[in-house]
């Protein structure tokens, strides 16, 4: 993913945290704390965030993971805007209605580019994802929060906490919660490397086996994860 677009989500400068729980997986354990003093989706001060420009046209995919089945969104420039794990499309058509109303939504074939990370990814190259290009709608906040979930290391962890510390405001764990809560994008804007501040798997609205399963795939070894091993459905890449 370019990295000269401020329109885009940012994968540099990986979250650093300070946590007194010795936590496996966590990310960059003893290091100081690095707050994001910039807004982490453009080198733009905070108060200069630019805006998302609204897409012409919204195109829905489907991809047949090795655990379940994905649907995708993308705009006109293959930016990536949703991502979503199961065949259920009503809560994605729902979703996408209310962030981009009036915006026609199509079928056709996940993107090329899209395509061959994902495939890359499943093969056992957890870093094919970082260069996927992702304009996810949200607020400000949201946005820097879903830019930092991109910065958490394949095989690595954080919780709220880790997150709102490295955004600069260790009280925001709620508010960090709330728009990992609200990512459009799974897998590729990782929600899944997120756990609880004592190191439990937590939740995820894609289901804890799915979560397992991501996370034992990218190498994560933590408590509740095990080995992902086979997958959860019996189709296989296409």
């Amino acid at each position: 993913m370019s990295t000269t677009d401020p329109n885009r989500l940012t994968t540099r400068n990986p979250v650093a945290v300070t946590s007194s729980v010795s936590m496996p997986g966590l990310i960059m354990e003893g290091d100081p704390v690095t707050p994001i003093k910039r807004n982490a989706v453009s080198d733009a001060p905070e108060d200069e965030l630019p805006a998302l420009p609204d897409p012409v046209r919204l195109t829905l995919a489907r991809y047949t993971a090795p655990f379940d089945e994905l649907r995708l969104v993308t705009d006109e420039r293959d930016a990536l805007r949703w991502l979503s794990i199961g065949t259920d499309e009503t809560p994605l058509r729902a979703g996408i209605g209310r962030r981009y109303p009036g915006v026609p939504l199509g079928e056709g074939q996940v993107p090329a580019p899209i395509r061959d990370a994902l495939d890359r990814y499943f093969a056992g190259d957890p870093a094919a994802l970082e260069r996927v290009d992702v304009a996810a709608a949200g607020t400000p906040f949201q946005r820097r929060v879903w830019a930092a979930l991109r910065r958490i290391p394949a095989g690595q962890t954080a919780s709220y906490r880790d997150i709102a510390t490295a955004l600069g405001n260790p009280m925001a764990v709620r508010a960090v919660g709330g728009a990992n809560g609200a990512n459009p994008v799974g897998i590729v804007v990782p929600c899944h490397r997120v756990i609880t501040h004592d190191g439990l798997i937590g939740g995820y609205s894609g289901g804890l086996e799915r979560k397992r399963w991501l996370l034992a795939h990218e190498g994560y070894t933590g408590k509740g994860v095990g080995v992902a091993q086979a997958p959860l459905v019996t189709d296989r890449l296409t």
